[in-house]
């Protein structure tokens, strides 16, 4: 579109100026010099005109230039929180993911509870190397899985237990404390 209007306002500028010089011609033929200085001045102004369509033109474009450069800086920018946002979510949602097997037996709990938690404790331990946890029970500390299911093995039937858990700077549940 501004090519086009570019070379509307050009192609009449140059209408303007031909017809000028052709008006100025036959002025001077017909009436002589009497009227050449109105038809200079009107050449300049043209000329002025013109001057003016291309600088508001020129104006123009970098007004639209600079509100391209801001859209898009805006629209970047938001990408970016948006994908920050989906991160956090993401790791909300595996943190929670984690902790859920472990957190319901948190409080007192039966042989049969501590038994499923440390079972749990287990797995984790075997599958998420990211994430060990270590169980403390007597003066056992531990996160070795042979060793957990030792403790396992040691719990008193008709006995209760208070489970507590300890959780990591990410969240994650990193400690289980067995008294």
């Amino acid at each position: 579109m501004e090519n086009k209007n570019t070379k509307i306002i050009i192609g009449a500028c140059i209408g303007i100026g031909l017809l000028i010089i052709i008006s100025g011609v036959t002025i001077k033929y017909f009436f002589f010099d009497k009227f050449i200085d109105r038809a200079e001045k009107v050449n300049e102004v043209a000329e002025k005109v013109t001057d003016k369509g291309i600088d508001l033109m020129d104006t123009i474009t970098d007004q639209a230039e600079k509100q391209m450069e801001e859209a898009e800086s805006k629209i970047e920018n938001n990408t970016e929180e948006a994908k920050k946002e989906q991160e956090q979510f993401q790791n909300e949602l595996k943190v929670r993911a984690f902790n859920m097997q472990l957190e319901s037996y948190n409080g007192t709990q039966t042989k049969n509870g501590v038994s499923i938690l440390l079972d749990n404790v287990v797995t984790k331990n075997k599958t998420e190397a990211d994430h060990i946890i270590t169980v403390i029970f007597n003066q056992i500390n531990t996160s070795v899985p042979d060793e957990i299911t030792a403790i396992k093995q040691s719990l008193e039937d008709n006995r209760n237990y208070e489970v507590s858990l300890e959780y990591d700077t990410n969240g994650f549940v990193n400690q289980v404390k067995i008294s």
